[in-house]
């Protein structure tokens, strides 16, 4: 099994494709010290740690294989990218994830920052 290939720049990858992003956004450790919005977040970013969050990414990986194997794919599916792998064991798929995932931009939500009306963060947050 070949996991992601790190030196292939996706930024210089043309034409027409499609791909489908696996995110889990409920990770187990992450969460409040108290109700009070004064008092810093519990950040505990220890990624796929908790045996939950593992199980979650591997179903949604199950799930992704059978959306983008469906028969409406069938006319669009074309040749994969270098460094494509086909995953079939638990086992494969989790060794994938632990290789692979990344964190995301902003899992708890997006606040627009500025010094306009519309902003509701300035530069110190």
């Amino acid at each position: 099994m070949k996991l992601r290939d790190h030196s292939l720049d996706w930024r210089f990858l043309f034409g027409h494709g499609y791909s489908l992003h696996i995110c889990y956004l409920y990770p187990h450790r992450l969460g409040l010290n108290s109700c009070n919005p004064k008092q810093h977040a519990r950040i505990e970013a220890n990624y796929l740690s908790a045996p939950q969050d593992m199980e979650k990414m591997l179903k949604g990986m199950r799930l992704g294989q059978e959306l983008l194997n469906a028969k409406a794919f069938d006319a669009y599916r074309g040749q994969s990218l270098p460094g494509d792998t086909k995953l079939q064991s638990d086992a494969e798929i989790r060794a994938y994830i632990s290789a692979n995932a990344e964190t995301i931009y902003h899992p708890v939500g997006t606040c627009k920052m500025g010094h306009d009306v519309m902003a509701v963060l300035n530069e110190r947050l």
